[in-house]
């Protein structure tokens, strides 16, 4: 008869030699000890299989090489080979303290199908600006889901960096979209909604994530997100009920959103043009930058 562990822990990762350790170094201090890991490497061409491999630690540990199929594909693929019924799922570049995998299991032990944990920011070096404006919108995303730390969920959200998935509900809605290339885990929480299955968040439930290294990257990463949310809505009718960022602009904004939309806006913030202002009011300057160079990007 098999033992299986009472969660397994997926850690996809692609080019992230250089990143991995951090989420890897945290499992080894769990204070909770009955889990697996399984390091999926997709694609990658560096020596991320050799550096996990030499490590030694305490976790039984799976590494699973595989050609690039994108984070849906990874974790899927991570997934398939799990022994635990409680499935969670971390990226590669987290810190989080020894409490993390305990309080998962709490709530895989309560039946819980689906729950979400929250993220902060950690700094890429100090007194950085980014990492205080990826705060304000740490803030400002997490007061937008839940008025309470713990509450189940009224509108799909899943962010799959640190999530539990019950292994039954995780086949039952298919797993991640492979097709998509991003917003794959909304895509899983819209589907979830749709078979009224709930989401609970727990905001106790922490990681730290290291940050994009500046607000140019962070900008490109938002275009690719739309733009996978735009696909996400033609493979899915249904998320577009859900979707909030693309509603309809009046004339007016739409020609501001193209005046302030040139990337030449993004390399002035880079640059800390705007550092003489109020710390709030430059981040609701960046907000509206980086939502400009974003919507006025996207492919329809």
């Amino acid at each position: 008869m098999t033992i299986r562990p009472a969660l397994s822990v997926i850690v996809p990762t692609y080019q992230g030699a250089q990143r991995i350790m951090n989420t890897l170094g945290s499992l080894e201090k769990q204070s909770f000890r009955d889990f697996e890991v399984i390091v999926v490497i997709d694609g990658s061409t560096d020596d991320t299989k050799t550096r996990v491999q030499q490590a030694s630690f305490r976790f039984p540990l799976l590494v699973h090489e595989q050609p690039n199929k994108g984070r849906a594909g990874a974790r899927n693929a991570g997934a398939a080979l799990a022994q635990a019924h409680a499935l969670i799922f971390l990226d590669d570049d987290l810190t989080f303290d020894d409490s993390l995998l305990k309080k998962y299991e709490a709530l895989a032990e309560q039946g819980h199908p689906i729950a979400v944990g929250s993220a902060y920011a950690v700094p890429v070096k100090e007194r950085d600006e980014f990492f205080h404006f990826a705060e304000y919108l740490n803030t400002k995303w997490e007061s937008g889901l839940a008025k309470a730390t713990r509450e189940v969920l009224k509108k799909p959200y899943l962010n799959a960096q640190n999530c539990l998935i019950r292994r039954d509900v995780f086949e039952l809605l298919g797993g991640f979209d492979d097709r998509l290339r991003d917003a794959e885990d909304f895509a899983l929480a819209v589907a979830a909604f749709e078979k009224k299955i709930p989401i609970l968040l727990d905001a106790e439930i922490r990681v730290g994530h290291h940050l994009q290294p500046d607000f140019k990257t962070y900008a490109r990463r938002l275009v690719e997100y739309q733009n996978a949310r735009q696909a996400l809505a033609q493979l899915m009718p249904a998320a577009n009920h859900y979707m909030t960022t693309q509603v309809q602009r009046s004339r007016a904004k739409t020609i501001f959103y193209k005046m302030v939309s040139a990337q030449a806006w993004i390399d002035l913030v880079d640059k800390g043009l705007f550092m003489i202002l109020p710390r709030a009011l430059r981040f609701r300057i960046y907000d509206l930058l980086l939502t400009a160079y974003s919507v006025t990007r996207v492919v329809t």
